[in-house]
């Protein structure tokens, strides 16, 4: 039983610290502005990219019992998703009005894309 107490105590994480670090990681993703720099854009979409397969695994696995955390993780999912488009787009000089249609797109796939949770 001590080696379960001292595991515990030795592994126990600070829950406002890894707050804290997950809110730089999704604060360094947002897209602030037209980027010019390839590097930037690429560090931005991997960034999103390894928090989308975490946030998408966490649904898949079915962690999150209550509907309404699971409708916000589904959009937390989409907005995401977003932030790479228009990374993308900037990589490709995608006009804004085309973005705003490949928005609504996205929207709407990932919304049913995730009907069953």
């Amino acid at each position: 039983m001590d080696l379960i107490k001292n595991y515990s105590k030795m592994t126990k994480i600070n829950t406002d610290s890894a707050f804290s670090v997950f809110s730089t990681l999704f604060e360094f993703s947002e897209v602030k502005s037209e980027y010019k720099s390839i590097k930037t854009i690429k560090k931005k979409e991997d960034i999103n990219n390894y928090l989308l397969g975490f946030l998408e695994k966490v649904l898949q696995q079915d962690f999150i019992k209550d509907k309404a955390k699971k409708l916000e993780l589904i959009k937390l999912v989409d907005q995401l998703n977003f932030r790479n488009e228009v990374l993308e787009s900037f990589k490709s000089n995608i006009p804004k009005k085309a973005l705003m249609t490949i928005s609504k797109r996205l929207n709407s796939k990932t919304m049913s894309s995730f009907d069953n949770y």
